[in-house]
């Protein structure tokens, strides 16, 4: 998992952490090894999205 990249969320044009701080593995299905992770949205940070992308 050396390669192995780790995603923000991409809110209101800024790359930032989720609320929680917390990650999900990304798994590559035909090996099942994990290969990337990103960032876990709490409900705030989806309310946060929503709302700059109605704006």
């Amino acid at each position: 998992m050396s390669d192995a990249k780790s995603y923000e969320l991409f809110i209101n044009g800024k790359w930032r952490a989720g609320g929680s701080r917390a990650t999900l593995p990304v798994i590559n299905p035909a090996t099942e090894k994990v290969f990337d992770s990103v960032a876990s949205a709490t409900v705030s940070d989806l309310d946060e999205a929503l709302a700059s992308a109605e704006r």
